[in-house]
């Protein structure tokens, strides 16, 4: 279990520390996220463990620091909000609040909820948001996991959680990035929350192990998401989404934005940005990777669409001639000099663009 010293101002400096120019008051949240994860899961307390905050988890060290928590549970209003006063009399939390505008409204079944404390660091109240899906779990395989972080001090007592193994976290942040149909949306102040999807896909991608997985847990969460939102839409609309969003950003790298999508541009030049403080291993992330990520993930949502995954094969300079991948028609082309970058930026695009506009 986490030390509570781990929640003083010296050891959080420690902690931040530890990465290269760590933000102490990220760092701070970090720490207090998985100190009330504990706290929820010691209640006995039914749920899993989702999100970009539960990779921290799996990777190791972490890759990107996240500051709140996701879960998903069937439990109702009352259990959840006895839980939380549970927790408050038995932690160094002092108060819960209900965001009740966002909150148990029409559509998705979901809660917000915010849990206070003192800042030992800025020795001022800070916050942290605790997210509930009220659903059952969509996730096609889920793993126990240690609460466990090498750098939050911890004693011997290990408390397990559940949590979505690689595959189906990636099927599910598939359907995440996609701004138009069942994702989040652009021009909602969300930019940063997009970027760290796509981050997010990326780096699940390079550990998937089974594409049928991750297509079945796409499939259940689209459905789903299909449903909250009162869509007349298919799998293969999300998959033309999540290109054309690639396709932005292929556009902004090459520095052919059109007017309409000026906007756009500029909240995902905005974002990146803003999502840099949050890197813990690798402190950059510039167009060229946002654009690499996004197009992986077009790649696997059009696989996963026009049922075509036994043609899974991440890029490989091995296996994959580039000359192969080249658009032909004019209205493409400005993408072809995308073949110098490595990666397989170019094959994962071309590859996608084939499966959903061509064959």
């Amino acid at each position: 279990m986490i030390l509570l010293s781990s929640l003083e101002k010296n050891e959080i400096l420690n902690a931040a520390a530890k990465f290269p120019k760590a933000d102490p008051s990220i760092v701070e949240l970090v720490i207090y996220v998985f100190y009330l994860l504990e706290r929820i899961k010691l209640q006995e307390f039914d749920f899993v463990f989702k999100g970009g905050t539960c990779l921290m988890l799996h990777f190791n060290p972490p890759l990107r620091f996240s500051s709140d928590i996701d879960i998903i549970t069937n439990k109702n209003k009352d259990e959840i909000e006895g839980m939380l006063s549970v927790v408050i009399n038995n932690s160094l939390f002092t108060k819960w609040e209900l965001d009740e505008k966002r909150s148990y409204q029409p559509g998705i079944p979901k809660a917000h909820y915010k849990l206070f404390f003192h800042s030992k660091l800025i020795e001022k109240e800070r916050e942290i948001m605790l997210d509930i899906l009220v659903e059952k779990s969509m996730y096609s395989s889920l793993e126990s996991k240690e609460i466990k972080l090498p750098f939050i001090n911890s004693d011997e007592e290990s408390i397990l959680v559940d949590v979505p193994t690689c595959n189906s976290m990636l099927g599910d942040k598939l359907t995440a990035f996609a701004p138009g149909t069942t994702g989040i949306g652009f021009q909602k102040n969300k930019g940063r929350d997009i970027i760290k999807q796509v981050f997010d896909i990326g780096k699940l991608a390079e550990r998937t192990e089974d594409i049928e997985e991750v297509a079945h847990t796409f499939s259940a969460i689209a459905d789903k998401e299909i449903e909250y939102r009162n869509l007349n839409i298919g799998k293969i609309d999300i998959a033309k989404d999540v290109f054309n969003t690639s396709y932005i950003i292929a556009r902004i790298f090459r520095n052919k934005i059109r007017k309409e999508e000026t906007e756009i541009a500029a909240e995902l030049k905005s974002a990146l940005t803003a999502f840099v403080p949050f890197l813990a291993s690798n402190r950059t992330y510039a167009i060229d990777s946002l654009l690499l990520d996004a197009s992986i993930a077009a790649y696997l949502t059009a696989l996963i669409a026009c049922e075509k995954t036994e043609e899974f094969q991440m890029y490989s300079i091995e296996t994959v001639d580039l000359k192969d991948y080249i658009f032909s028609d004019h209205n493409h082309s400005f993408l072809n000099p995308l073949a110098r970058l490595p990666n397989g930026t170019l094959y994962y695009l071309k590859s996608a663009y084939d499966m959903l506009f061509i064959e």
